[in-house]
């Protein structure tokens, strides 16, 4: 006689088991039917140059990374993913794989689209990032990672918001804070950021020659004058000039031997407020005899 119980227990056994088993053929063919709907995707492939691309694409139509592999060890190429819309995302060239070049990547939270250059995984050269209505956000030039030089920084509509200037170690020379109506809030530092060359002693004969640094703020007038101090007469003020560019060249023969003083003035002049910053130098100059 068949014990009732065990027939039971097995029917519900078999009935729980197969039930289990559809659950999982059904998760199954649901991912399967997930993936093909979004049409995920990866494509590997020689170009014509024979070099090795790399492929994943959101679907058939929407490409979501590429990678071009440049060397047969993998160790040098070129990345370039993409956001959903088509929009990109980021694109970089690695050599031993470290970023080197021109560096391109897109921030969807900022909508800001960035411009960097590398070499040997360093920053280093023009450095800038632009807001999606063509302004540029800020602006400036990359030493091994340093800042040097001026840096610029706007708001979306084009209005300074502060102007950096750095040496050549990154070191902060000049600072400049706007308010909303552009008129300066907040300045630190010295508007003359080098004389070159430092005190140096020439032949009568000679021209010196050298350059000044100084820092041209947005929406401000720059004046440079060097005179060489009278030593008991009229001092001989021998370049007055607008400044354009932060650097300019200067040249000085001088009629007599003897300790010459050469005065540098840069005169800062906001242009709507009218207020002006003086920032002064003096170089001295032995001129010897021939």
């Amino acid at each position: 006689m068949v014990n009732t119980s065990n027939q039971e227990g097995l029917v519900q056994f078999l009935i729980t088991y197969f039930k289990l088993k559809h659950l999982g053929c059904l998760i199954i063919l649901t991912a399967f039917f997930i993936s093909c709907r979004s049409g995920y995707k990866k494509k590997e492939f020689y170009n014509n140059d024979g070099k090795l691309i790399i492929q994943e694409w959101y679907d058939k139509n929407r490409l979501k990374s590429s990678i071009t592999f440049l060397d047969v060890t993998h160790n040098d190429y070129i990345s370039v993913s993409y956001y959903e819309d088509g929009r990109l995302m980021d694109s970089a060239k690695y050599i031993n794989d470290t970023v080197d070049g021109l560096r391109k990547f897109y921030e969807a939270n900022s909508e800001l689209m960035h411009f960097e250059n590398y070499k040997n995984g360093l920053l280093n050269g023009f450095h800038k990032a632009i807001y999606s209505n063509g302004i540029t956000s800020f602006e400036g030039y990359r030493l091994n990672g340093y800042k040097v030089g001026e840096w610029k920084f706007h708001y979306s509509d084009g209005r300074p918001i502060t102007y950096e200037y750095y040496d050549s170690t990154g070191k902060i020379k000049y600072f400049r804070k706007y308010n909303e109506e552009g008129e300066a809030v907040k300045v630190t530092g010295s508007g003359l950021i080098r004389i070159y060359p430092e005190n140096k002693s020439i032949r009568v004969s000679d021209t010196l020659r050298g350059y000044v640094e100084a820092a041209i703020p947005p929406a401000c007038k720059v004046i440079l004058s060097i005179e060489e101090a009278g030593n008991g007469q009229k001092p001989d003020n021998f370049l007055v000039t607008e400044l354009k560019n932060p650097k300019i060249e200067w040249n000085r023969k001088f009629g007599s031997a003897g300790k010459k003083t050469l005065v540098f003035k840069i005169y800062i002049k906001n242009l709507k407020s009218g207020k002006g910053e003086e920032y002064i130098a003096e170089q001295k100059i032995n001129v010897k005899a021939d």
